[in-house]
């Protein structure tokens, strides 16, 4: 089994045993004998593989185990939306300071909508650092 999970990460890869075998320091024989089930890789050399093929060495050990390394996929998914909500806020924080300077830079008569729009954009300032604080806080945004 895990010969042939050797197999197929190294032609996922698009490697022959050669650049395997290279990677790893061996001879190309060993990586024969491992993939056709003739011997099996030491401890270390199933960590190195793990390693080179960015996969958990539960994947390379076990029966069905899953290929992806500790969910990565699914956080690198995660973590693009996440980057793409925050370029949205910072878009939405620049227009809104934009349209605060351009009503601080206007004469306000008392009970207008011009003083009723600066509330709104300051209330929504807010709520947006608020947004910012709490996606730091889950560490997904570093600025």
């Amino acid at each position: 089994m895990i010969g042939s999970k050797i197999r197929e990460l190294r032609r996922e890869k698009m490697w022959q045993q050669r650049d395997l075998a290279n990677a790893l320091q061996m001879g190309v024989g060993a990586i024969s004998n491992w993939e056709t089930g003739r011997s099996k890789p030491s401890k270390n050399a199933i960590k190195e593989m793990a390693k080179l093929f960015g996969v958990p060495v539960d994947y390379l050990t076990e029966d069905g185990a899953d290929k992806t390394k500790d969910g990565s996929a699914e956080l690198a998914a995660l973590l693009k939306v996440a980057e793409n909500e925050i370029k949205q806020l910072k878009e939405e924080n620049q227009r809104l300071k934009d349209e605060i300077t351009f009503l601080k830079n206007r004469p306000i008569v008392e009970g207008t909508k011009d003083k009723l729009d600066l509330e709104k954009a300051n209330i929504e300032i807010e709520k947006l650092k608020e947004t910012i604080v709490h996606l730091a806080m889950k560490g997904v945004f570093n600025g």
